[in-house]
């Protein structure tokens, strides 16, 4: 169940890459079920570390890139770069998520 979750969300993470969003896959590459729930483990890691050490950085980098930030100087200096790395991939999924429909 697990794997087919993750399995999943890798499968709309793609998908919503076509939608102009920020995220970084590697296509046509086979993971097994272990090294799946390790990558999606330490994304998961990462992403609560950001949140939780970085609250207002986090959610102004997330609103900024899904473009729903008002153009504000202010704010604009919240947004931290350096959160989009690439192994960032449950990031980079709810900035995909909130620029497609939100």
């Amino acid at each position: 169940m697990v794997c087919f979750s993750l399995s999943l969300f890798l499968s709309v993470c793609v998908l919503l890459h076509g939608c102009g969003s920020y995220v970084h896959f590697q296509k046509n590459v086979c993971f097994d079920g272990f090294q799946l729930q390790a990558l999606m483990m330490r994304s998961l890691v990462k992403l609560l570390m950001i949140l939780m050490s970085q609250p207002a950085a986090s959610l102004t980098t997330l609103l900024y890139y899904s473009n729903h930030l008002p153009r504000n100087l202010t704010l604009e200096r919240l947004v931290r770069r350096e959160l989009l790395h690439e192994e960032n991939y449950l990031f980079n999924f709810l900035i995909s998520i909130l620029s497609c429909f939100w």
